[in-house]
């Protein structure tokens, strides 16, 4: 039968807090003796230097040296948690995770890696409780063109190393802060803090060019997807919800979607009309 040992509190810390705490109790341990050996010392040698003084006079001597060493020891024992305490407030805490574990512990999409809806969705809320009113960013909403083909044609096998594959080419157009997630079969979310409309525009013209050149090659014939992309810039100064920010992305990628596919849209301020970047 394997046994399995119970981790002690000990074993459960920091290693150079573990090796601080032994210091301290290797201290008092030292100061313990010290005071021992002190009083040890006063019996046995104490009538010789006492010479005539009486034992209650001895007595005296034996506790004001124990009282001594006991203060001494408290003042040692003092300092060393007192150093002990700093070295624990300069380590980071094993309670709470830092950001980059908090990332990492968001639901992932279980093909790509990427994010999935409900993380995503959680992400740009958190982001946008945290932005100042004059904060620059932007929502991507891409589509894979034809991709419902391949997969129908290629076979899922295919279809699903192609989703990885574009997954991969968006990641690498990144940056480290932004968000990507796969939403539903083959649409995907970026979300690019400090990425004003005009940068937003450029990039997405990138990626949909990155894109149209994955493809697979079945029965001698290679399969091309395209990429359909609808953007939302964050208005400066004014309060926007998660919710209508994603739905004016989703509002621009629908009319690039079914009015020219494969082409780039920028949705307006609210107040305005979604425009067609040229190509």
């Amino acid at each position: 039968m394997t046994t399995h040992s119970v981790p002690t509190a000990a074993s459960r810390l920091p290693a150079d807090t573990a090796r601080a705490l032994t210091v301290v109790q290797c201290a008092l341990l030292a100061s313990a003796a010290l005071v021992l050996a002190g009083t040890v010392t006063l019996v046995v040698w104490g009538p010789a230097w006492a010479g005539a003084a009486s034992r209650d006079a001895l007595l005296h001597r034996v506790a004001g040296a124990v009282l001594l060493g006991t203060l001494l020891m408290a003042v040692l024992q003092g300092l060393l948690l007192r150093g002990l305490a700093r070295r624990l407030r300069g380590q980071p805490s094993t309670e709470v995770p830092n950001a980059a574990a908090a990332a990492l512990s968001l639901p992932r999409d279980p093909l790509t890696g990427l994010l999935d809806t409900i993380a995503f969705q959680s992400q740009v809320t958190t982001f946008l409780r945290r932005a100042s009113t004059d904060a620059t960013a932007s929502l991507f909403l891409i589509d894979l063109d034809r991709f419902k083909r391949i997969n129908q044609e290629a076979g899922r096998d295919a279809g699903d190393a192609l989703l990885c594959e574009a997954a991969t080419l968006l990641l690498s157009h990144l940056r480290q802060g932004d968000g990507v997630a796969r939403l539903h079969d083959d649409t995907y979310a970026l979300l690019l803090p400090g990425c004003a409309a005009e940068q937003a525009l450029a990039l997405a013209r990138r990626l949909r060019s990155a894109l149209s050149g994955l493809g697979v090659e079945h029965q001698g014939r290679w399969l091309a997807v395209g990429a359909t992309v609808g953007v939302a810039a964050l208005d400066r100064g004014a309060r926007q919800d998660a919710q209508t920010w994603m739905a004016r992305a989703h509002a621009a990628w629908y009319e690039a979607k079914y009015g020219e596919q494969g082409s780039v849209r920028m949705a307006a301020a609210p107040s305005q009309l979604s425009v067609v970047a040229p190509a």
